[in-house]
């Protein structure tokens, strides 16, 4: 059996565990959009490796273009969710970070459908409605804009937490380091794609998955009831000094935020 399968079925074997912890654990209620994220990906896997294609004269490229439309939506949720999570107690801030959210995903999108056009003249692709390649084409440079302004997303909100002393349960803390990897590995999938060479694309792939693997066994392991009512402050845990500090200079800018916002609503009458 080849390596990639092989890691493949492993991949989905620790997906179908870490569900069913969260089901029996009852996290997958408080976590849902992070649970619909893990379970699409489960659910598509298995139709891949499950579905006979070649024996119904279907095209795969059907499923893949469904797939990938419902994932990328999936990325901004969970990124917008986890937004939510660690900034709930901050209004003002999170009010700032979803707009900020918006504009990322949107210059990526723009960003997409200009790298789309460069790709597709490369390669001889029209734009044609009934052209399978030319979709799937457009679907990796959309996947892949959406991944790294998922990734970026993710890697500031990290570096939020590890700078101002915001407190958040340790389950969050885990989720958000583990989706940071998460879509690291995905990230970096994607780009490889258009780099290595297709054998050495395949053993990268499997190497990658492995890493998904690593992150869906560490969920499984790490989130549980107990950690879920746990808070932690991660920021300048190694200057305790300090964390008071930079908690009052969160709440300054928080107020202003939240001060600036209602200045600018229109008075009703």
């Amino acid at each position: 059996m080849p390596f990639e399968l092989v890691a493949e079925y492993l991949n989905v074997s620790v997906a179908i565990v870490l569900i069913l912890r969260l089901i029996t654990r009852k996290l997958f209620a408080g976590h849902r959009v992070f649970g619909a994220l893990i379970a699409f990906d489960l659910a598509s896997s298995l139709a891949v490796l499950a579905m006979p294609w070649d024996r119904f004269g279907l095209d795969y490229r059907f499923a893949w273009l469904a797939i990938i439309s419902v994932s990328c939506i999936l990325y901004v949720w969970v990124v917008y969710a986890m937004l939510r999570t660690v900034m709930i107690n901050h209004p003002g801030i999170l009010k700032m970070s979803r707009r900020v959210s918006i504009v990322c995903f949107v210059i990526a999108g723009l960003l997409a459908l200009g790298s789309a056009h460069i790709e597709l003249a490369a390669l001889n692709l029209q734009a044609d409605s009934t052209n399978l390649a030319f979709w799937v084409e457009v679907s990796f440079v959309v996947e892949r804009a959406l991944c790294t302004a998922s990734l970026a997303l993710l890697a500031l909100m990290l570096f939020f937490l590890l700078w101002f002393p915001v407190k958040v349960s340790r389950n969050v803390a885990g989720l958000s380091a583990g989706l940071l990897v998460y879509f690291a590995a995905k990230t970096v999938l994607i780009f490889g794609r258009d780099v290595w060479s297709p054998d050495s694309l395949r053993l990268v792939s499997a190497i990658i998955i492995l890493i998904s693997t690593g992150c869906l066994l560490f969920w499984a392991i790490y989130l549980t009831p107990t950690r879920e009512y746990a808070q932690v402050r991660i920021g300048h845990s190694w200057k305790p000094a300090d964390q008071e500090r930079l908690m009052q200079q969160l709440e300054a800018l928080n107020s202003a935020l939240l001060r600036s916002r209602q200045s600018t609503r229109i008075p009703t009458l």
